[in-house]
């Protein structure tokens, strides 16, 4: 019975560069990413995408950075930013009604009974 190493190995490349692909399809023009890959150092980097061709991204690293293309095949990590995401207004919400089930509570206990007669 022969191994074969190199089945597992290559079908493992497959999939790393199918998922970069994905990745890549997804990807529009225009959107902030973080790039992790073997040639920009593999350090993260922030990067505006220009372009997406079949089997490169077209990139830009700041507003007034000269472009450059990464290898789809060298694309460690493609992160996309959705940006942020405010719960301002579900916890607004939230602290209004906690005041009103409170305010109420209070105005209730305290105009509740008999009136007060002081000295009589």
């Amino acid at each position: 019975m022969r191994k074969f190493p190199m089945i597992p190995i290559a079908v493992g490349a497959m999939l790393l560069v199918s998922a970069a692909g994905l990745a890549a399809q997804k990807v529009a023009p225009g959107a902030r990413v973080r790039v992790t890959s073997a040639t920009l150092g593999h350090n993260p980097t922030v990067c505006r995408v220009l372009a997406v061709g079949a089997d490169t991204l077209t990139l830009a690293a700041g507003a007034k950075a000269a472009p450059f293309a990464v290898s789809l095949a060298q694309v460690g990590k493609l992160e996309v930013s959705r940006g942020w995401k405010s719960k301002a207004g579900k916890y607004a919400a939230i602290g209004g009604l906690a005041g009103a089930v409170l305010g109420a509570a209070g105005g209730s206990a305290a105009g509740s009974g008999e009136p007060c007669n002081d000295g009589g």
